[in-house]
């Protein structure tokens, strides 16, 4: 029995090392579909409940994003990508809603998902105007994601905030994957260190980062899910850095751009190691990187440590809110003038 478990751990291996298809199914678990039916998304009334739509004005909306899927994809023409619009309560009074939030979630499932609509309401709460999507293959949207095509998607999606946001300051949030895609975006809006747009604007004014990983290799290798091909299978390290097409190097991406970075990471988060793959991992390196090329002038990265927080729940912590209240007045701030670099390290006891 030990030997045939064996066999079949070797033989999965192997299927992941050749099949790009397992890999992204694998990455993006954009086939596990959480609530159904999806046709009940956009009728707010039922997925939000009427008290939630009239007290943060939710809408609908729908952005226009090219098709293509990868240099293995072929071209899907135009997709119709679904998503939320909320805006901050009314007690926040008259000025709330200047910044802006473009919300990416993580893998699996969908924006319907019970605590990720309690997520962006929060952000809202913190007095942001909030826009939250499925990207292609999550829920009611159309394709297959892969690492390039999601890219695509959330450019398309920032432009359009960008248009429609005009003179606002936009600030970019991701959980788990989403950070990944967070960081691509970053990657693809700042054509320079500063990420300075049209008349001196910053085009994005700051990034939040909610359990994140370094790159999807690091949390390859460090992730539950692949521990027993890894303490079974021989070179399994090797296979899994030479053989992933996906690659998401969030911590290139986030070293090249003099972004206010925050990062936000439970204790007991279980999917990504916090001190090997994760935040901590994640934050050394980017702040490395831009030390590197911009010296006393980059721009300060933080991390906050929840203690009693997983993978899922970090935005129920007591400090949620006010960290984030915290990152947009910063990230304001730090759109003016440029910082020393300090990575502090917050702990919540």
């Amino acid at each position: 029995m030990i030997l045939v478990g064996w066999l079949g751990t070797v033989g999965f291996a192997g299927m992941l090392y050749s099949s790009t298809a397992l890999q992204r199914g694998l990455v993006f678990l954009h086939f596990v579909v959480w609530p159904v039916p999806t046709s009940l998304y956009t009728h707010l009334d039922y997925t939000f409940g009427e008290n939630a739509v009239g007290k943060y004005n939710i809408k609908n909306v729908m952005v226009e994003s090219g098709g293509k899927g990868g240099k293995e994809e072929e071209d899907l023409g135009i997709i119709q990508l679904k998503g939320y619009k909320l805006r901050p309560p009314l007690e926040r009074g008259e000025g709330a809603g200047g910044d802006v939030i473009i919300f990416f979630h993580g893998n699996a499932a969908t924006r319907a998902l019970s605590w990720r609509k309690t997520h962006i309401k929060l952000l809202a709460d913190a007095g942001a105007t909030v826009y939250a999507f499925d990207l292609r293959g999550y829920g009611d949207v159309e394709g297959t994601p892969t690492e390039e095509g999601v890219t695509e998607d959330a450019r398309a999606i920032y432009d359009y905030v960008r248009r429609t946001e005009a003179g606002k300051s936009i600030f970019v949030y991701g959980h788990s994957l989403g950070t990944a895609i967070t960081s691509a975006l970053v990657n693809s809006v700042c054509t320079n260190p500063g990420c300075i747009g049209p008349g001196k604007k910053p085009a994005i004014s700051g990034i939040v980062l909610d359990s994140p990983f370094v790159n999807a290799t690091f949390a390859a290798l460090h992730h539950p899910s692949t521990l027993l091909i890894r303490l079974t299978v021989p070179y399994a390290d090797q296979i899994i850095k030479n053989s992933l097409e996906t690659k998401f190097p969030s911590d290139e991406y986030l070293g090249r751009v003099d972004v206010p970075l925050t990062i936000i990471q439970g204790r007991q988060d279980q999917e990504i190691d916090i001190e090997k793959a994760g935040g901590l991992a994640l934050v050394e390196t980017v702040r490395r990187k831009r030390e590197e090329r911009r010296g006393e002038q980059a721009r300060e990265v933080k991390i906050k440590v929840y203690e009693r927080t997983g993978h899922e729940n970090v935005h129920e912590n007591s400090r949620f809110l006010k960290d984030i209240d915290t990152a947009l007045t910063e990230g304001n701030s730090n759109s003016r003038r440029s910082q020393i670099l300090n990575a502090a390290i917050e702990y919540d006891f």
